[in-house]
């Protein structure tokens, strides 16, 4: 990697990022971050997406234990990142944290993988990273110019967006896109049962249904689930519900009885109790950063 490619992108994103916040332009599945202090990060997206580290780092504390550094330069492929642990983003005004989010298009990616032959690895890992190659600085650099112009948005964003899915399926992070996305993997069957979760979190689900919806034995399901996202589907169900729990508590003012019951929770006492475990507090009392 060029430092001078990973420059001429962060002089980009300062002109396309003028102010603290984070930005989701017209191009599907694309956001732009930036973060002028220690900001915690309360990861919303369970989509696999290419993120670049543009300047300043992220720390990834999971369990207590574990901690994850990622710096300028580096180019995650990420999977279905949970808040089970303390994500922060360090930044300050004079040197702010910026950050580029990509979700590739599923059906590009398919029309690829068709066109490469691509060889599939049995091996996967839910997050990888490596350093960003210039190819993928430089095309990134280019998609930004081109979003501020009506014209070049219309005739160079789709030519830049296939160029983009190229850089990322032919480098070393392909391999984890490649499992996801191509259909008769175990990986790509266990997205169906994650959006399904997603979309039906208040629901009670047990593992024969979303087995049956992954095509898989409940056992395979099971262990395919938990290699890829770190833990199960009954856990993953509880993160949806309790983070929407929070936001209705939190945003849109809800009472914790009324909150619990739209997102599935029948037992106010569990609700209580599986909240606090979670976030470290009651849903009474007020968030602490």
């Amino acid at each position: 990697m060029s430092l001078n490619k990973l420059l001429e992108l962060r002089d980009e994103m300062l002109q396309s990022v003028p102010s603290e916040g984070s930005f989701f332009d017209v191009i599907p599945g694309l956001s732009l971050h930036r973060r002028e202090c220690r900001t915690r990060c309360e990861i919303e997206n369970y989509r696999p997406r290419v993120v670049i580290v543009v300047q300043g780092h992220k720390t990834a504390k999971i369990d207590g234990i574990h901690q994850s550094l990622y710096c300028a330069g580096d180019c995650l492929a990420a999977g279905f990142e949970l808040p089970d642990g303390d994500h922060f983003l360090e930044g300050s005004k004079e040197v702010p944290y910026l950050c580029i989010s990509y979700e590739l298009n599923e059906d590009l990616v398919q029309e690829m993988l068709i066109k490469m032959g691509a060889h599939i690895e049995d091996k996967l890992v839910s997050d990888v990273s490596e350093k960003a190659s210039n190819e993928l600085l430089d095309v990134f650099r280019r998609l930004l110019i081109a979003m501020r112009s009506p014209t070049e948005r219309k005739f160079l964003i789709p030519i830049l967006e296939e160029e983009i899915h190229f850089r990322v399926l032919s480098g070393s992070l392909g391999s984890f896109f490649r499992q996801v996305y191509t259909p008769e993997r175990p990986y790509a069957r266990v997205m169906k049962a994650i959006d399904f979760i997603r979309k039906n979190y208040d629901r009670r689900h047990n593992i024969e249904t979303l087995s049956e919806l992954a095509c898989m034995s409940p056992t395979s399901f099971h262990r395919h689930f938990k290699a890829f996202t770190g833990i199960s589907p009954k856990q993953f169900q509880k993160v949806l519900r309790l983070k929407e729990a929070q936001r209705l508590i939190s945003e849109e003012k809800f009472s914790c009885r009324k909150a619990a019951l739209l997102v599935g929770y029948e037992n106010q006492s569990q609700f209580n109790r599986e909240f606090k475990a979670f976030f470290g507090r009651t849903p009474a009392n007020p968030i602490r950063t």
